[in-house]
């Protein structure tokens, strides 16, 4: 029981260091536009993107 315990301690700090890595490039400030919420328009907007890139029929 004790080596398992073990691997599932070492599994879950190797987890943790790599949310605190994600977490860290996720509220870099050249994504924190995207991130911000409190705009009523998106800062990108995919669709405006896909429809001028669009062959005109």
């Amino acid at each position: 029981m004790d080596a398992v315990e073990k691997r599932l301690e070492d599994t879950v700090e190797k987890l943790e260091t790599e949310l605190a890595v994600l977490l860290d490039a996720i509220e870099a400030p050249e994504w924190r536009p995207l991130l911000d919420t409190d705009s009523s328009q998106p800062v990108i907007d995919i669709l405006q993107e896909i429809n001028t890139n669009l062959p005109s029929s």
